[in-house]
């Protein structure tokens, strides 16, 4: 239950960690977390670089010039994987879990997720 009630619902993205900002997929992915906003649905992404930051970072900008923001049911979700490599989660992620393998982090990414 207490997974359920930390990750809510979500559309989930998928995607590079290794893309860079000035990569056209990152502005997309950007433009995808937006437009999710707009729709009502809450998003849920790896919490690493590239992808897993476009989709909440965009979705962040709109829900701030579209809504009040602060509703913690509109909070971006992050499911992390224990990496040496990348330690940093993304700074566009309001809600983050760390998981010990890729399997689980999978399961848990699509556990209750749309689309």
């Amino acid at each position: 239950k207490d997974f359920e009630d930390k990750y809510p619902m979500a559309m989930v993205a998928f995607g590079g960690a290794r893309l860079s900002t000035d990569n056209p997929y990152y502005e997309l992915a950007e433009q995808v977390g937006g437009i999710l906003a707009t729709k009502g649905y809450l998003v849920r992404t790896g919490a690493g670089p590239g992808i897993m930051d476009a989709v909440p970072l965009g979705y962040k900008k709109e829900r701030s010039r579209s809504f009040v923001d602060g509703n913690e049911h509109y909070q971006t979700q992050g499911i992390r994987i224990e990496l040496p490599f990348e330690a940093i989660i993304s700074p566009s992620i309001d809600v983050n879990t760390i998981m010990k393998t890729f399997a689980i982090r999978r399961t848990a990414l699509i556990w209750n997720s749309r689309g």
